[in-house]
């Protein structure tokens, strides 16, 4: 179970770690303007990918997944809190 998780966490944290990574290098240091798109298309683009993996939803739907993949976060919540089976 831990490893598991520790796996799932691996995405969302290494976009973290980028976002964080490139938003201290924009404020932190005067860039030439090449740098500073780059770097903010960078800083956005892994934000948007670290949301989109840590909350806990189902994306969109796939031909092997038709109620949609469950995210990362998804994941995780369901590693800890299992979803509970009918007894009929």
């Amino acid at each position: 179970m831990l490893v598991r998780c520790l796996v799932l966490l691996g995405g969302p944290a290494l976009s973290l770690l980028i976002s964080l990574l490139s938003g201290y290098l924009i404020f932190r240091y005067s860039n030439v303007i090449w740098l500073e798109i780059a770097l903010v298309s960078w800083f956005c683009s892994n934000l948007l990918a670290f949301l989109r993996a840590i909350i806990p939803m189902r994306l969109r739907p796939t031909d092997a997944f038709p109620d949609g993949p469950p995210s990362d976060g998804m994941q995780i919540y369901q590693l800890f809190f299992p979803p509970k089976k009918n007894s009929d």
